[in-house]
């Protein structure tokens, strides 16, 4: 494929993304022009919880894991993150290290965007941010679900537990 054959595609990928939802086609074609392609063989990491990083990630082809070192060096498996998804979107707003580490479960394609690409169009930059807080808002909601149901079972565990007669 030429690269007039496989711009539309990209772009048509990029505007599926909520984080780039509602910016207009011209918008997206900058981003676009601003990335970096990026290939990853299976088992390739593409950063490391506790490292910094300023950039996000948008799976073209392949599939990748987001996992975290837990005790005695074992990975707990947190997702999969899959074409048309994104990941590493947090470091762009905040300038903590990374709270988890990625590689690629197969042989795998990103476009890699860095945080000066993006927030170097201004109005990017606040489309960008407005869609960032709200999917981190959604995210927020579904734990406090989470929570939420965790804790009405273990009220329910320890009335069952205490009802119980006594022997």
């Amino acid at each position: 494929m030429n690269t007039n054959e496989i711009e539309p595609l990209l772009l048509r990928l990029l505007s599926s993304i909520i984080l780039f939802r509602a910016l207009e086609m011209e918008d997206l074609a900058d981003l676009l022009r601003s990335a970096s392609k990026a290939n990853f063989a299976a088992g390739g990491m593409v950063f490391e919880e506790g490292f910094s990083g300023h950039s996000m990630y948008v799976v073209v082809q392949g599939r990748f894991e987001v996992f975290k070192y837990v005790a005695n060096g074992t990975e707990a498996h947190i997702a999969y993150v899959d074409p048309g998804e994104h990941f590493g979107e947090m470091a762009l707003v905040t300038d903590n290290p990374r709270m988890a580490s990625v590689r690629a479960v197969e042989d795998s394609t990103v476009l890699r965007f860095t945080k000066s690409a993006l927030f170097g169009q201004p109005k990017v930059a606040v489309f960008l941010l407005k869609n960032i807080a709200a999917l981190l808002a959604e995210h927020l909601t579904d734990l406090n679900q989470e929570v939420l149901l965790l804790n009405t079972s273990r009220v329910k565990s320890k009335q069952t537990n205490s009802s119980a007669p006594s022997v």
